[in-house]
């Protein structure tokens, strides 16, 4: 579950990333702001 919700907020983050390079973040910058918004470890959120 919370692999496809990590899943689905990356995808959903580099889609708006592609529209609009203001928004356009690195795989660790969406890492940390997943986990301002989960409270789960950046590196749990990096590890695949």
């Amino acid at each position: 579950m919370l692999q496809e919700q990590r899943q689905y907020l990356i995808q959903l983050i580099e889609r708006l990333s592609a529209g609009n390079a203001v928004l356009a973040l690195t795989p660790a910058e969406v890492a940390q702001q997943l986990h301002e918004w989960t409270g789960i470890p950046v590196e749990q959120i990096m590890a695949d």
